[in-house]
């Protein structure tokens, strides 16, 4: 039991010591002129679609020259009844090579403009911290779902409630994260956050089920305990199988209502990569799922290290 535990904070200590980059879901689909375009004289306006709906307060931009010097872009307007599309006049540009920048704190997180920024847009912060517009902060989900979760967190700490307090709160804790996401730039907001919810509350049954057998498995490696695969198997199954369908589900549901899937599948950008290769991987998984159902039913008291181990 010793040697687990250690294991376990070893893993964590790993985890917290190697913190690996987190993205923001929107990305940019499609812009006019299109990034690397040449054109014979000065364009009065940018169109940008994005993948996310946007919030016109939290997005900056400016134009680069060769030389590195900054164009300020102010009129920013968002396309009416589509705040995906953003767009934006440009003031006269003489001959030359321009890149636009485009910081935009869409939910919380940094989006990507035609160049990759680092920072948050310089509008937003100036007008939290240098003008001391504090109640910008709430455009930001992000800083409502931490809110959430703290206090979630402090009633978590509370002891001696009844058992049903726990579980309860965990699951307020999972839903939680619903609130830093992108449904609060769709339409109708109680569709879009509840199915985030209920993609957010499979998912965390489905990671549950797998951690359940992997730490059985290891359990079983370092004790010696048998594993009653008789009970184990049809529990498994059935809340994996439960799991999924939601997950993928509720996944299609929330694509279909967020996005603009004909403009998905007519640009062939990266955020449309990564769409398509999380759908490979889904069903990749699907099938070894099957793969060892299949094994369970034609081998009932194994399981397949191959596969699970």
């Amino acid at each position: 039991m010793k040697r687990f535990s250690l294991w376990l904070i070893s893993l964590g200590l790993l985890l917290c010591l190697f913190p690996s980059s987190a993205f923001a879901h929107a990305n940019l689909i499609t812009s006019s002129p299109e990034s690397g375009e040449i054109v014979q004289q000065s364009p009065q306006k940018i169109i940008m679609d994005f993948s996310e709906p946007l919030e016109l307060e939290t997005v900056g931009l400016y134009l680069q020259d060769r030389t590195g010097k900054k164009i300020p872009v102010t009129e920013l307007k968002l396309t009416p009844g589509n705040a995906r599309e953003l767009y934006a006049k440009l003031p006269p540009l003489a001959e030359g090579t321009y890149v636009l920048v485009a910081g935009i704190l869409a939910v919380g997180f940094i989006v990507s403009g035609i160049t990759y920024s680092t920072d948050l847009p310089n509008s937003f912060l100036g007008s939290v911290f240098g003008e001391g517009k504090w109640y910008l902060l709430k455009q930001a989900p992000l800083v409502a779902m931490l809110a959430v979760q703290l206090i979630l967190l402090l009633l978590l700490a509370i002891p001696g409630m009844v058992e049903s307090w726990y579980p309860i709160l965990w699951g307020l804790l999972v839903c939680a994260n619903e609130l830093g996401g992108h449904a609060w730039g769709i339409e109708p907001l109680w569709l879009a956050l509840a199915s985030r919810a209920l993609h957010l509350a499979a998912l965390s049954l489905w990671l549950g089920a797998l951690t359940y057998l992997g730490l059985t498995m290891i359990w079983k490696t370092i004790d010696g305990q048998n594993l009653d695969r008789q009970t184990f198997r049809p529990f498994f199954v059935q809340t994996a199988a439960l799991s999924a369908i939601f997950t993928i589900g509720s996944g299609l549901f929330m694509m279909f209502l967020q996005t603009d899937w004909t403009t998905l599948t007519a640009a062939l950008s990266s955020w449309t990569f990564l769409l398509v290769l999380k759908i490979v991987l889904v069903l990749a998984m699907l099938l070894l799922a099957l793969r060892q159902t299949l094994q369970w039913r034609k081998d009932a008291p194994s399981l397949s290290q191959t596969l699970l181990g």
